[in-house]
C-alpha cells in the first residue's frame, strides 16, 4: 500500500507542477513584471503569441476537451478578452450555464449561480503563458510549420517535444495578432489529454467596460483559504498550510482520494514556481517518492502527528528542504 500511494501521489504531483523558473529577464505587461521572459531562440508565430498578453482584443466560441479517467468530456465556451481582462460564460444547454468567470492581472473571479457562490483565485492566464515560454529551458525543441486553417483564420502550428522527442504540445497561433486559436498536450504515451480549438472569432469586436463586471449581491465570497479551513476543520485534517504573507499564494485546495485515501491537496503558486502540499493519514516511503519523481520536480516526505506530508515542487531540494522546514517538516 505505501508504494502504491507513493506512486498515485507523484503521478498526480508530475501532471499538476509545471516548471516555470524566475528569471532575470523578465518584461512587463499591464504595468506588472513577469518572472519569465520570451527566448530569442522561440519560434516566431510563438514569440509573438507570448509577446501578446495583454494587448490582445477579441470575442469568440471555443470547444474545450479534457480526459477524464478513460472518457473525454467537452464544454463550449463564449470569450470576451481586452487586454488583461477576460470573460468567460457558458451556452444555456451547458451543463455550465449561468456561471461566469471574470479574470484581470490581480484576481479570477468564478460566479456560481446554482450554489449562490463568487469564488475569488489568483489569475492563471498568465501562468499558461509562462509555463510555455519557459519549456525552452527545460530543453525542450519547438518547430514551426504551416498550421492550415483555424475558425477561419490562417494559423502557424509550433510542436512542442521533449528532450527524448516526444511531442508535448500542440499550438496553432494566428502569426499578425499572437491569438492561440488552438491547442492540445498530450501525455509521454502521445495519448491527448486535454485541447481547446476556436470555432468562431472576431478580432473587431465591440466590448462594453461593463463585460468585465462580476459583483452580484447576496453571495457567498470563496477564497482558497476560506476552502482550505473549511476542508481542514470538515475533514479534521492537521492545520498544516502555508502563512499568507509568506511568498507563496494559495491557488486551490481539494480532497482527492487515492489508493481508497483521502488526500487533502494544496496547490501554491509564488516567484514563478508552482509547490503542492499533500496531507494523508497513511506513511509514505520517501526512498519510493525519490525513485518516481521526474527530474524537474523535487519531493520531499516528512510524518507528524500521524499523519504524513509530501510537498513537491519545481524549486530545488534545499528550496524545498526550507519550505518543508516552515511546515514543521
Amino acid at each position: 500500500m505505501r508504494k502504491w500511494l507513493a506512486l498515485a501521489l507523484v503521478c498526480v504531483a508530475c501532471v499538476s507542477i509545471a516548471q516555470v523558473p524566475a528569471g532575470p529577464r523578465g518584461f512587463k505587461v499591464g504595468g506588472q513584471k513577469r518572472a519569465w521572459g520570451v527566448g530569442l531562440d522561440l519560434p516566431p508565430a510563438l514569440r509573438s503569441a507570448l509577446l501578446s498578453l495583454g494587448r490582445t482584443r477579441y470575442s469568440g466560441t471555443r470547444v474545450v476537451t479534457q480526459k477524464q479517467g478513460p472518457n473525454r468530456e467537452s464544454h463550449t465556451e463564449f470569450v470576451i478578452t481586452d487586454g488583461i481582462r477576460s470573460r468567460v460564460e457558458f451556452p444555456n444547454t451547458s451543463a455550465l450555464r449561468g456561471q461566469v468567470i471574470v479574470e484581470d492581472n490581480e484576481h479570477r473571479r468564478h460566479y456560481m449561480p446554482d450554489k449562490n457562490e463568487l469564488h475569488i483565485l489568483p489569475p492563471r492566464r498568465e501562468q499558461a503563458f509562462g509555463r510555455i515560454a519557459q519549456l525552452g529551458k527545460r530543453k525542450f525543441t519547438f518547430t514551426q510549420t504551416p498550421g492550415g486553417m483555424v475558425a477561419g483564420l490562417n494559423t502557424q502550428l509550433v510542436t512542442v517535444s521533449d528532450p527524448k522527442g516526444n511531442v508535448m504540445q500542440r499550438l496553432w497561433i494566428e502569426p499578425n495578432s499572437g491569438l492561440f486559436v488552438k491547442r492540445e498536450i498530450y501525455d509521454r504515451t502521445g495519448a491527448l489529454q486535454a485541447s481547446f480549438e476556436f470555432t468562431q472569432m472576431n478580432l473587431r469586436p465591440r466590448i462594453d467596460a461593463s463585460d468585465f463586471n462580476l459583483q452580484p449581491k447576496g453571495v457567498r465570497i470563496i477564497t482558497p483559504q476560506i476552502a482550505l479551513n473549511g476542508i481542514i476543520k470538515r475533514e479534521r485534517f492537521l492545520d498544516v498550510k502555508f502563512p499568507e504573507n509568506g511568498g507563496l499564494q494559495l491557488e486551490a485546495a481539494h480532497i482527492m482520494k487515492i489508493g481508497g485515501q483521502a488526500v487533502l491537496v494544496q496547490n501554491y503558486v509564488g516567484s514563478g514556481h508552482r509547490v503542492s502540499l499533500y496531507q494523508l493519514r497513511a506513511s509514505v516511503d520517501p526512498a519510493q517518492l525519490g525513485r518516481l519523481a521526474r527530474p524537474e520536480v523535487r519531493t520531499y516526505s516528512w510524518q507528524s502527528s500521524g499523519s504524513s506530508f509530501v510537498l513537491v515542487g519545481d524549486v530545488s531540494d534545499a528550496e524545498l528542504r526550507e519550505l518543508a522546514r516552515r511546515l514543521g517538516g
